[in-house]
């Protein structure tokens, strides 16, 4: 039976291959389509795993309910079936005012990939399940689960191929005739596999058919298998780690990019994490328990650690900190999973059991949180709930505890409340220095449970705390905005990016701040616009505080585009900004992605267009488009401009900008923003591209202001980027 476990291990590699390499194709298939949000991804993963608890279904109805030669048969025909059934285009985009970008995606990913999807997810539960049935009447075999671990390892090789290999050298339409290719192959190994049964079950009948009759017998006999005590175990401890990986996912994402690569590190970390909890013989993780559990608490304790102290900077060490403590948590839940599995014979109801777990995570994340909390605290419950949980757990199953651990209870305890005077009397900084070592101290002795419930209450004191300073928090399905004062400075925050400010007391007659200040590289450009005589019309794509209205002149009217009605509600309300209702009572606002928006314009009705739709610099790559440019130029009058606000943490978007523009024959301009203005608080460098068909406006901004530079801006080497193409690596900055 050795060549029967090697061919299915290489035919649920290269389906599992498939299954995760096509999340990532289409998920950015829609990124334009919905702007770029993070949120893109949560859904994604929601709808992906939705689907891959159907197949799991429907592997168990067929293991359970049919002969032993129909379900291979049965395969065939579903897997070629779904070969015609794949459509990477022909959807129409939604209107964002009438329609919950969540069920449009839901809806349209069925279209794009749902039938394909559900056949490839029933793949791997059905498989190990035959190849059970199979050789069970043989010994020395490898279990069932052995080829669950495998099929990992292929959707591993996908989620990390992806963003270094398809990516940068494919464009999505290469990128989808690749996956077309591999799912053909797929379609010649399910009819291989088919014919490798049918000779197995005509050469030893009447074993199989005993043994599966057998097999039937025992699990209606057998209850407690799937009583409530297993079953919740196994939901609980699949919902952990799959409500987590999308919490860590928006958490990353929404403060730093909305991309396949930081999409992709959470998801392989939890196929690591399964890989590592299935493998035979069992890994370094299976083999020290205790350890595993120890570094699993402590990496939860340090997770939410950074969750109450958000201010704290170096973006890498939070990265660092969140997918490694990720990785911890996931993989002792998953070694729990794989501790309490049942029998081979009940594989594929354990499977459904822990894909619903999943599922359950996803819509907890995807559906529900971002109705019931107005800031991104799932995350931090999550994790309270692993933490609670596991040390009960752990307690209950193995730890004793005597008179001594009750002693050291105690004194840990009492060392806990010092802890939390601290935090009310004294530095934040010597907190954390404090709890540091409490957390070595506990890891050096083994007391999980002490840790555990310390840092539990730790988060729920001080995550409390932090968001006291916030005047208005709202979230919907593109993040969290909140409006905050400090230092007589009212701030937009994104995440923990900054969108904008305003001096208090609100003024009546508010003058541009932060990135949009006078002084910067967008007075310039409106001062050459007051030049210009007659009536103008700007759009504004990303309206933030919507500040860029302060530049008034008579005549000129502004549109603003945005997606998020959040940021609309905050900046249309005189109480939290004065931008709006004091400058621009009248303008007019879009709701919606922002490149929909304008593309509805009329031609040529733009004096200028500002595009600033960033969040929390992620960066929409559907705005930087060749297709997207040539909007732009439509909607352009012919002596207008197309100015970009390109400030960004991670990335150098000149290239891609110039290279569009040179393509074209436009001259292009950029300019940085001095680092800081004396006494002026409201003052934030930023960096600025400009475009214009007209030599003379261009050279009207150089004359202006010697810090605008032309030189060297295009890099040839790069190829243009398109909706098909973008290569993200090649503009970050290392």
């Amino acid at each position: 039976m050795g060549l029967t476990y090697r061919f299915l291990g290489f035919l649920l590699l290269v389906s599992a291959f498939l299954l995760f390499l096509v999340q990532p194709l289409v998920s950015k298939t829609l990124l334009p389509v919905l702007g770029g949000t993070p949120a893109v991804w949560t859904t994604s993963m929601l709808f992906f795993q939705i689907l891959l608890l159907g197949g799991y279904c429907w592997a168990h109805v067929m293991i359970r309910y049919m002969p032993l030669y129909i379900p291979p048969l049965l395969q065939l025909i579903m897997i070629i079936t779904g070969f015609f059934m794949i459509h990477t285009d022909g959807f129409t985009p939604p209107d964002f005012t009438t329609t919950d970008p969540v069920w449009w995606q839901l809806k349209t990913m069925f279209f794009i990939v749902g039938i394909p999807y559900f056949v490839l997810a029933t793949n791997a539960p059905l498989y190990q399940a035959l190849y059970r049935n199979f050789t069970q009447h043989t010994s020395g075999g490898k279990t069932p689960y052995a080829l669950y671990s495998l099929s990992n390892i292929g959707s591993f090789v996908a989620l990390a191929s992806y963003p270094f290999l398809f990516e940068p050298l494919l464009t999505l339409g290469n990128q989808s005739l690749v996956w077309k290719i591999g799912y053909g192959i797929l379609c010649v190994l399910v009819a291989g596999s088919a014919f490798l049964f049918y000779r197995i079950y005509r050469k030893e009948k009447p074993a199989l058919t005993a043994a599966q009759a057998d097999n039937a017998m025992t699990a209606s006999k057998d209850k407690n298998v799937f009583s409530w005590k297993p079953v919740s175990l196994w939901l609980l401890l699949a919902f952990i780690p799959s409500s987590l990986m999308l919490g860590v996912t928006s958490h990353v994402t929404t403060d730093i990019a909305s991309l396949p690569l930081l999409w992709i590190i959470p998801l392989a970390a939890y196929l690591t994490s399964f890989i590592i909890a299935f493998a035979e013989p069992p890994l370094w993780w299976a083999r020290h328990d205790k350890k595993a559990f120890s570094l699993a608490i402590m990496s939860a304790a340090i997770m939410l650690l950074t969750i109450v102290f958000p201010t704290l900077k170096y973006e890498i060490f939070l990265l660092i900190v969140h997918y490694t403590g990720f990785f911890m948590v996931a993989t002792y839940c998953h070694l729990l999973l794989a501790q309490s599995k049942p029998d081979t014979k009940y594989l594929t109801g354990f499977f459904i059991i822990v894909s619903c777990g999943g599922a359950l995570g996803g819509g907890f994340n995807a559906l529900l949180a971002y109705h019931i909390f107005n800031t991104a605290t799932e995350y931090g419950i999550i994790l309270c709930l692993f933490v609670i949980f596991i040390c009960f757990y752990k307690r209950f199953a193995w730890h004793k505890l005597d008179s001594r651990s009750l002693y050291v209870l105690g004194i840990f305890e009492l060392i806990a409340a010092v802890f939390f005077i601290c935090a009310i009397y004294f530095n934040m900084v010597m907190v954390v220095f404090l709890f540091c070592i409490i957390c070595l101290m506990v890891f050096y002795n083994y007391r999980p449970v002490m840790l555990g419930v310390t840092c539990v209450l730790c988060f729920i004191f001080l995550y409390k705390d932090i968001h006291t300073n916030d005047i208005v928090r709202e979230r919907n399905v593109f993040g969290v905005v909140k409006v905050r004062d400090r230092d007589n400075i009212r701030q937009l925050v994104h995440g923990t990016t900054l969108h904008g400010l305003q001096t208090l007391p609100l003024s009546d007659s508010p003058t541009p701040t932060s990135y949009y200040h006078p002084q910067g590289p967008l007075g310039d450009v409106f001062r050459i616009l007051d030049e210009q005589k007659g009536p103008q019309n700007i759009a504004v794509l990303g309206m933030g505080t919507a500040a860029t209205g302060c530049y008034i002149k008579n005549g000129r009217e502004f549109d603003f585009y945005e997606i998020d009605k959040n940021v609309v509600k905050i900046a249309s309300n005189p109480d939290l900004f004065t931008y709006l209702s004091a400058c621009q009572p009248n303008a007019d606002i879009i709701l919606g992605d922002a490149r929909i928006g304008i593309q509805k314009q009329p031609d040529a009705s733009y004096d200028m267009i500002l595009l600033d739709v960033f969040s929390s610099d992620a960066i929409p790559l559907h705005i930087l488009t060749k297709e997207a440019f040539d909007i732009y130029r439509e909607k352009l009058k012919p002596e207008g401009f197309i100015v970009f606000h390109i400030s960004n943490r991670f990335f150098d978007l000149t290239p891609v900008i110039a290279n569009i523009a040179t393509q074209y024959g436009y001259p292009v301009i950029k300019r940085t923003g001095v680092d800081k203005i004396a006494d002026d608080p409201t003052y934030n460098t930023s960096i600025y591209v400009v475009v214009s068909a007209s030599d003379q406006k261009i050279n009207d901004l150089t004359a202006l202001n010697d810090a605008w530079k032309t030189d060297d801006l295009a890099k040839p080497s790069q190829k243009i980027w398109t909706d098909n193409y973008a290569n993200i690596f090649a503009v970050m900055k290392f």
